[in-house]
């Protein structure tokens, strides 16, 4: 979150990506980063079904 952050915020990537480019690639990263969080990693399952 910290690098869409700091991308959101750069006046740089304004001009590189465009205002269009820009906007849709953050939009795509803040709903990977959500898609990522709903994931459930083997660690995860190991880790913890067997306190249940």
């Amino acid at each position: 979150m910290q690098a869409i952050e700091a991308l959101r915020i750069n006046k740089l990537s304004d001009e590189v990506m465009g205002p269009v480019m820009k906007k849709s690639f953050i939009s795509y990263k803040n709903d990977e980063w959500e898609r990522y969080h709903q994931a459930v990693t083997d660690w995860e399952v190991k880790e913890y079904l067997r306190l249940y």
